[in-house]
């Protein structure tokens, strides 16, 4: 018996390894033609057997009635795929599930498959939650064969509704393949405090058959309530700030210390205030920029006041780029793209007192927050394990000979297991970075 999994979420569902031609009703089978075994009787009576010769073929008819294409339309296996891949739809574009109730939609349904009957939206909720049930117990299924997890977890607010959901994303190689499946959105109903958070995400790992020793890392921002959470439900060792949150705090250190840049952000806003606000400044705005060639936005023109401002962070925005990859690991990254971050600010040649101030309170922040990556267990043995990296962008000696000593310890632990050491399959290619990447790497070209 099918254990049933009771949770709702559409969001969950767009994020599984949803196949669309998957059926959710299964079509009923038609009943197999039965052979009619007449036995010899002494029958006097005519009309008997006439009458009961009538009734066996009435009966042998209604058994073997060819269904309609209504019929098959309306439950069978084309209604399934059709019903399949409008919750499809629905999970995979966000939409809301009175879709299936506006007038475009239907005409669209009429046109297509005028005999097919458009499910209500009751009954497409029920269908979601069916869906769900079915994905969740495949997930489960498969996470419990699988070794290693790493999670990442945030804390959002509607603040439509004014409400606020933990997500929880797993990632996990399956095969020879990276696969990231969102598990849950959970509504919180009280205060944030690390307590709460801890069991609500204790909670999810034992519905979902997380335990602790598969957990490898779990990734979460800056805020103190969910990291101490984390640290108190799993330990200090697995947990991982977000390297995009980091850095994007870094960006706005400027714009927060320095009085000349909250100056020239100001006057942005107060330039597109005035057009926004005005219609006929909209409109002449528009007609100078349609005498040029190439039209600008206001906001780049502004821009080109500062260009210190832009060129110092632009380094910022390429590797908050390479560094957000779903299909690929970026872990062993992490240390030598703070090297190669601080060599290329550093290398910047400001032309304003402002730039040359922006550019120390970038550095005193990188230094700040990262002056401690080396030390971080998991980012330093995939950095040296990385054949790329290796051991030379260690700057902290003591770092580099703990990592390398945890390595030949975990080897020494699994030499017997031969599974462990056969090849897999390696890729062709390696995506190339940008343009924009590639120039901060040239850093990486000098140290080897």
């Amino acid at each position: 018996m099918q254990k049933k999994i009771n949770f709702g979420s559409r969001d969950v569902v767009a994020k599984m390894d949803l196949n669309a031609d998957e059926n959710i009703s299964s079509a009923s089978k038609e009943n197999e033609p039965q052979n009619i075994l007449l036995q010899k009787e002494n029958i006097s009576d005519s009309s008997s057997i006439c009458s009961r010769f009538v009734s066996t073929v009435a009966t042998t008819n209604t058994k073997h009635t060819q269904p309609g294409i209504e019929t098959c339309l309306n439950g069978g296996i084309k209604a399934g795929k059709i019903s399949n891949a409008i919750i499809y739809m629905l999970a995979k574009d966000n939409l809301p599930l009175y879709t299936v109730e506006k007038e475009g939609f239907k005409n669209l349904m009429k046109v297509t498959v005028p005999l097919y009957k458009i499910p209500g939206r009751s009954k497409m909720t029920n269908m979601v939650d069916e869906k769900y049930n079915i994905l969740s117990y495949k997930m489960k299924e498969i996470i419990k064969n699988v070794t290693n997890i790493s999670l990442r977890t945030d804390v959002w607010t509607d603040t439509l509704n004014t409400r606020s959901f933990l997500g929880l994303t797993c990632h996990f190689i399956h095969g020879n393949d990276l696969k990231s499946v969102s598990i849950s959105v959970t509504e919180l109903n009280q205060s944030h405090t690390s307590n709460y958070l801890e069991s609500v995400l204790k909670s999810l790992c034992d519905t979902w058959g997380i335990n602790d020793h598969k957990i490898v890392a779990i990734v979460t921002d800056n805020v103190a309530n969910i990291k101490k959470a984390v640290i108190k439900a799993f330990g200090k060792t697995k947990h991982l700030p977000c390297f995009g949150h980091t850095i994007n705090l870094v960006a706005a250190k400027p714009f927060d210390s320095s009085t000349d840049i909250k100056e020239f952000v100001t006057q942005i806003k107060d330039i597109v205030r005035y057009f926004k606000h005005s219609m006929a400044a909209s409109d002449e705005l528009r007609k100078c920029q349609d005498m040029r060639q190439a039209p600008l936005k206001l906001i780049q023109s502004s821009a080109r006041n500062c260009p210190d401002l832009i060129t110092i962070l632009k380094p910022l925005e390429s590797i908050t780029r390479e560094l957000s990859g779903a299909k690929y690991v970026t872990a062993s990254k992490v240390i030598p793209i703070v090297y190669c971050l601080r060599k290329e600010i550093n290398s910047v040649q400001t032309k304003s007192p402002s730039g040359e101030g922006t550019k120390k309170l970038l550095l005193e922040e990188i230094s700040r927050r990262f002056g401690s990556i080396e030390q971080v267990t998991s980012l330093a043995i995939s950095t040296v394990l990385d054949p790329r990296f290796k051991k030379i962008y260690f700057e902290d000696k003591i770092a580099c000979f703990y990592a390398v000593t945890k390595i030949m310890n975990t080897l020494s632990e699994i030499k017997d297991d031969k599974a462990l050491f056969e090849e897999d399959e390696v890729p062709d290619e390696v995506d190339a970075p940008g343009k924009e990447a590639a120039s901060l790497w040239r850093h990486h070209d000098t140290l080897i």
